[in-house]
C-alpha cells in the first residue's frame, strides 16, 4: 500500500525545489536591471557569464520564464570617456522539455571575417562561435538596440554606429547560451573624416580583406576571442542540467 504521507512530502519537496529553481533563474534576471553595476561575472538564467576586466553597466535586461522554454536576456556597457566603448549582450534559452534547439543559422555568414562551427546538431550538441561586425543602426531597431540608443541619449554618450568582436552559441538538450562581446570601432582607428564614424559595412570580411590597418585589428579580434573562449565554455559546461 503507498505510504500517502511519505508520497505527499515527495511531491511537496519536488514543488518546492522546482519553485527554487524558478526563483533563482529570476533573482539571476532581475538582479541586473537596467542601471544595475557589475564587475567579473553576469548571472542570467542560472548561468554565470564572464565579463572582461571593468565596470559594466546594464542597459537592457529583460526575462521571460513562462512556458516550455524560459528565455532571458541582457545587455551591458562599458564606457571610456564620453563614448560607448564595449557591449555585452547575452542571452539564455532553457528547454523544460529536454528537446533540444533548432540549429542557430547563424553560427556561419559570409560577411564574418571568421567562423568555426564545432556542431550545431537539431535538439542535440551546439557549438560555434565567430568574429564579426555587428550594426547598432539597424532600419528597424530591436527592442535591445532601441534601449542601448536611448540609455546613450541618456547619459549623453557617443554611441558607435557598429561594433567589432566575438559571438559564441553553445546549446545542450535543456540549455542555449549566446554570448557576443564588441568593441568600438571608432576608438581603436578613427575613421575617415568624410565618414565621421565607421559602419557596418566598413568591417565585413569583405572590407577588411582589402584595408591592411582593419585585418590586423581584426585579426587581434579573433586572438582574444580564442583566448577567451574557454571561459565562456566553461560557464556553459558548469550550470546545472546542461
Amino acid at each position: 500500500m503507498t505510504n500517502l504521507h511519505t508520497t505527499g512530502r515527495g511531491l511537496f519537496l519536488a514543488a518546492v525545489a522546482g519553485a527554487l529553481r524558478l526563483m533563482t533563474a529570476g533573482i539571476d534576471a532581475r538582479a541586473s536591471e537596467p542601471g544595475t553595476a557589475l564587475e567579473g561575472v553576469a548571472g542570467i538564467g542560472g548561468f554565470k557569464v564572464p565579463l572582461p576586466d571593468g565596470q559594466w553597466t546594464v542597459f537592457y535586461s529583460e526575462d521571460k520564464p513562462e512556458g516550455k522554454i524560459p528565455t532571458f536576456t541582457l545587455g551591458l556597457l562599458r564606457t571610456g570617456g564620453k563614448a560607448v566603448k564595449q557591449i555585452a549582450f547575452i542571452r539564455v534559452a532553457n528547454n523544460s522539455i529536454r528537446g533540444g534547439f533548432k540549429p542557430f543559422e547563424q553560427c556561419a555568414l559570409p560577411n564574418y571575417f571568421f567562423a568555426e562551427t564545432v556542431v550545431n546538431q537539431i535538439g542535440g550538441a551546439q557549438n560555434c562561435w565567430h568574429v564579426r561586425p555587428e550594426t547598432l543602426a539597424a532600419d528597424t531597431p530591436s527592442a535591445r538596440q532601441t534601449a542601448l540608443t536611448n540609455f546613450a541619449k541618456s547619459r549623453k554618450l557617443f554611441l558607435p554606429l557598429t561594433m567589432i568582436g566575438s559571438r559564441y552559441h553553445m546549446a545542450s538538450r535543456t540549455s542555449s547560451l549566446r554570448v557576443s562581446y564588441g568593441w568600438a570601432p571608432d576608438l581603436i582607428i578613427p575613421a575617415p573624416k568624410e565618414k565621421k564614424a565607421w559602419r557596418f559595412q566598413d568591417w565585413t570580411a569583405e572590407a577588411v580583406a582589402v584595408d591592411a590597418r582593419k585585418k590586423a585589428v581584426m585579426t587581434r579580434m579573433k586572438h582574444w576571442g580564442e583566448e577567451w573562449r574557454p571561459k565562456v565554455l566553461e560557464a556553459f559546461s558548469k550550470k546545472s542540467g546542461s
